[in-house]
């Protein structure tokens, strides 16, 4: 005659089965949650990629409005003019802004025609980035997205004037509440930010962190108005 379980083996066998149950899901969700961090990572990263390469080219073109006069129209070696200054525009405030300008510039295009007909041609473009909640984007003057940054908690502008000391020595300098854009000749700036995934979300407490600087040709404003 065969022995059944008692109750006590059976309220043992609960449990073992039980325990082994939790240890599973728990794997499975560390498993899980690593590899959504993973991807968030891969994500930002390459999102970073693209739109650093994209900013760098358009940030480092930043100039004063330039222009050809028609009277240098059809000359072998025209004269570039300064029409106009248009030193970039830092918002002061970038982390108070949940919808709107952080940071304006101007670049100037100038097209030479080296045939007869010398019909040489200027013109300007202004580029922004433009902060959305969690979102940073460059657009262009007609308001094109070319490139976009998500899930950014904080971002920060430092910039510094660069400024002539003799005929061709320029430095930086610290404090750059002391100097008019009309005494500057270039600036210095730096860009930092740091991406965290969404609120709530897996992995929420990894940071990345990114930061550039960039070299310019032209003066800074600091402001809280980003328009041209």
């Amino acid at each position: 005659m065969k022995k059944g379980f008692t109750v006590i083996e059976v309220v043992i066998s609960t449990l073992v089965l039980s325990i082994l149950t939790v240890v599973i899901m728990f794997l499975f969700q560390r498993s899980n949650s690593a590899f959504s961090i993973t991807l968030w990572k891969q994500e930002r990263t390459k999102q970073a990629e693209i739109f650093w390469t994209h900013f760098r080219k358009n940030i480092e073109e930043a100039s004063d409005f330039l222009e050809i006069p028609d009277d240098q129209m059809g000359k072998p070696h025209p004269e570039v003019r300064k029409k106009e200054s248009k030193p970039i525009l830092v918002h002061s405030s970038p982390n108070t802004v949940n919808n709107g300008k952080i940071l304006g510039w101007n670049v100037s295009h100038l097209d030479f025609d080296f045939s007869n007909t010398g019909a040489h041609n200027s013109h300007s473009e202004y580029f922004f980035l433009i902060k959305e909640e969690r979102k940073v984007k460059l657009v262009n003057g007609d308001n094109k997205t070319i490139a976009t940054l998500d899930d950014i908690k904080e971002i920060n502008f430092v910039t510094k004037p660069l400024v002539k000391l003799e005929e061709r020595s320029y430095t930086s300098l610290s404090d750059n509440d002391s100097v008019s854009p009309d005494d500057m000749v270039g600036t210095l700036l730096e860009i930092s930010l740091t991406m965290t995934p969404p609120e709530h979300a897996v992995g929420e407490g990894n940071r990345i962190p990114h930061n550039h600087k960039f070299k310019l040709n032209v003066a800074f404003l600091k402001t809280t108005s980003i328009n041209y």
